[in-house]
């Protein structure tokens, strides 16, 4: 028969409760075997440890906001502070493919005046001209601007002139599959050509009209068959068709007027809002230094930058993703002889000029 008084004082000296710090477990040693039991916490219990982590998360967002003022602090000073046409040059890479770019620049100015072409600098080509006369000192392509006829001719009547100098008129391929890219053997050399229309009246201040009209085209266009096929890779980017529901749906004149205002394609909606500017924003047009060469810029330069990017004159904020793309195409530049394709593009320009 068992003597359980022995049987109990045996389990009370081998048996022991340890209490720690954490407040969800014990740990309990019966003979040779430590167990680790979990707690059951009280209602009362709960509520405090609740209360405990709000206040540490109030703490914590208290402190992140104390750090985004300081921050936007940083940016004020270095608005005011920082005179940004001051910023030194690239170097490097990307310095050799400015050099490249601005080269393949040249030899497009000399093509245009040949053809009798319209262009002039946008986006942040027009900013490196206006802020630092050449490249912004972190960016990599060129940007062109160019009324809608001139646009079409190149893509329709003068591409062979083009690939003749070693350059690929890439329509509407691995660029948000609209617009014309013509692209240096392959290379990162690149020209980004967008096509700008006439408006056929005048909208005074008040250009929510004319944006709804280009907004209802680009929806339309989506939408249609023409559109889903191209995105299925069954037909090249269908231009010839969204012209036609640009001009039904957002041109219905004929006849463009001085004071009227310029708008993006509708094919460069997929990059942005529509850009709209002031006819006598953009011309008469007047040449203005970039790098070693003198190019086409708009007349009223500021209006139109201010439209495009509100105050200029500062630096961007590095965080946003067009920013993150400059920084994936530099990280590319070691893949390509750029000595080399500087030196050929000499020699391109050096042939034209003769």
């Amino acid at each position: 028969m068992i003597d359980w008084l022995k049987f109990l004082i045996i389990i009370k000296k081998n048996f022991s409760v340890k209490y720690t710090c954490d407040e969800h477990y014990r740990y309990i040693k019966l003979f040779w075997i430590n167990l680790k039991i979990k707690r059951k916490l009280n209602k009362i219990e709960l509520l405090e440890k609740i209360e405990k982590q709000n206040c540490k998360i109030e703490e914590l967002q208290n402190k992140i906001k104390f750090l985004c003022n300081q921050i936007e602090g940083l940016k004020i000073t270095n608005d005011i502070c920082i005179d940004i046409t001051k910023v030194p040059k690239a170097n490097g890479l990307l310095k050799k493919l400015q050099e490249a770019d601005t080269l393949a620049l040249k030899i497009f100015h000399k093509f245009c005046e040949k053809n009798n072409l319209t262009y002039w600098l946008d986006g942040g080509t027009l900013l490196g001209a206006i802020r630092h006369n050449g490249f912004i000192p972190w960016d990599d392509d060129i940007d062109i601007a160019m009324p809608r006829k001139d646009y079409e001719h190149i893509r329709k009547n003068l591409r062979k002139e083009l690939e003749q100098l070693n350059f690929e008129v890439n329509e509407g391929i691995n660029f948000y599959h609209t617009v014309l890219r013509l692209i240096y053997k392959k290379s990162t050399i690149m020209i980004d050509l967008w096509p700008f229309e006439n408006y056929y009246q005048e909208i005074l201040d008040n250009k929510s009209d004319l944006e709804n009209k280009i907004f209802s085209c680009h929806k339309t266009f989506i939408e249609s068959d023409a559109f889903k096929n191209f995105k299925q890779s069954l037909c090249n980017f269908p231009i010839d068709y969204l012209l036609k529901l640009q001009n039904e749906i957002v041109n219905q004149k004929n006849e463009p007027i001085s004071n009227g205002y310029f708008y993006s394609g509708c094919e460069a909606i997929t990059y942005n809002q529509p850009k709209i500017y002031k006819y006598n924003w953009i011309y008469p047009l007047k040449l203005h230094v970039f790098e070693d060469a003198k190019l086409f810029i708009p007349n009223d330069y500021d209006s139109y930058l201010t439209r495009l990017y509100g105050t200029y004159m500062k630096l961007p904020d590095f965080s946003k993703f067009e920013m993150r793309q400059h920084l994936h195409i530099i990280n590319t530049l070691q893949n390509y002889p750029l000595d080399d394709y500087y030196k050929e593009l000499q020699n391109i320009f050096e042939n034209i000029t003769k």
